[in-house]
């Protein structure tokens, strides 16, 4: 019988009591413990802040000298302020591209290139001209780009119809929110006109 992954990298003397982190785009209900059932300790989901990593080494090596453990406390989580009904938030996008401007342009302007693609496949979903697998495929991979790009209310749209589709609801059953998810799609591009 094969071992798990997490169990084949431990079932050696040096790695024995290495802590296994998983790393994915971000974790929906009951995927951290199929992750744990694999041998993994651990999950980290996408997006990562840069306190993620700091966290995640001071929770599995507490005696770790490389981290100031002062930064983090456990019993109170940093997270990144935000406000959850703004269509484009500049200050997130900066953020989320470690304050380089450029950069966060740059994730924002690729992002926009998608939008297209993505109007076109959720108009197929609402009218069930397009198979769950393969919309939720470019649902997935819209949803990463949006991690990363300033758009809290697009990010958590999509994040919502990705949940739906891996839980087997058919896309053309989704219609509300592929509707809502169109809307934003506008609501995007006229916020962040003038920082393309």
């Amino acid at each position: 019988m094969a071992l798990a992954p997490g169990s084949q990298i431990k079932a050696g003397e040096i790695n024995a009591n290495t802590p296994i982190i998983a790393v994915t785009a971000h974790v929906l209900p009951g995927e951290k413990e199929q992750f744990l059932q694999k041998g993994m300790d651990d999950c980290l989901a996408k997006p990562i802040d840069e306190l993620a990593p700091q966290r995640i080494i001071n929770k599995w090596a507490p005696d770790a000298k490389v981290l100031n453990r002062t930064i983090i406390n456990p019993n109170n989580p940093i997270t990144l302020p935000t406000s959850k009904d703004l269509s484009f938030d500049w200050s997130l996008a900066l953020k989320q591209s470690a304050g380089k401007e450029a950069l966060a342009k740059e994730m924002l302007s690729m992002l926009l290139d998608d939008f297209e693609e993505i109007k076109v496949n959720t108009r197929k979903a609402i009218i069930g001209e397009i198979d769950n697998v393969h919309f939720a495929q470019i649902i997935h991979k819209f949803h990463g780009g949006c991690s990363y790009s300033g758009v809290p209310k697009l990010k958590k749209i999509t994040g919502l119809i990705e949940q739906e589709l891996k839980q087997g609801v058919s896309p053309d059953l989704l219609e509300p929110e592929l509707l809502e998810l169109l809307d934003e799609l506008d609501n995007v591009l006229n916020d962040c006109a003038h920082y393309q």
